[in-house]
């Protein structure tokens, strides 16, 4: 009786030690607990986008010519993070960069026209960076969160 015990303990033993070493090592990279790095930098940009949009309002183009900077040059993810996000858009990635690139371009030229004290290219480039935002957003904010924040069922 004593060595069926013991056989029954390894095997509860083994068993255990497979169960929570599988769910150590499984891929959760994908689903996290807490945001993403671009989720907290998506925040930021929507922030500075709220405020050039009062500072256009006010006409103050010092301010705007501060901040579209911060859009145009926005931080990049970690390395880790960008792999993963790089792997999950597989044949979109080039989608993406041009999307983030022409993000980049509207910002560089609204800060240009705000130094230039323009408001008339100032609300254009506004716009257009606006234009660009939201194609991104709509191409791929909701499939990001479905990707990286919903549990499977």
């Amino acid at each position: 009786m004593g060595t069926k015990l013991l056989n029954k303990k390894s095997i509860i033993t083994v068993l255990s030690l497979f169960l929570i070493a599988n769910y150590a090592f499984s891929d959760t990279d994908t689903k996290r607990e807490g945001p993403l790095a671009l989720q907290i930098i998506m925040q930021d940009m929507d922030t500075n986008m709220q405020d050039i949009t009062h500072a256009i309002s006010y006409e103050d183009w010092v301010t705007v010519a501060e901040i579209a900077p911060l859009i145009a040059n926005h931080p990049k993810p970690p390395a880790k993070e960008m792999s993963q996000i790089l792997t999950y858009l597989a044949d979109e990635i080039s989608i993406f960069k041009g999307l983030d690139m022409n993000t980049h371009n509207s910002a560089s030229e609204l800060a240009i026209a705000a130094a230039q004290h323009d408001g008339k290219k100032v609300i254009s480039n506004f716009a257009t960076l606006q234009h660009s935002c939201l194609a991104c957003h709509e191409r791929f904010r909701q499939p990001f969160q479905d990707h990286f924040y919903t549990l499977p069922n």
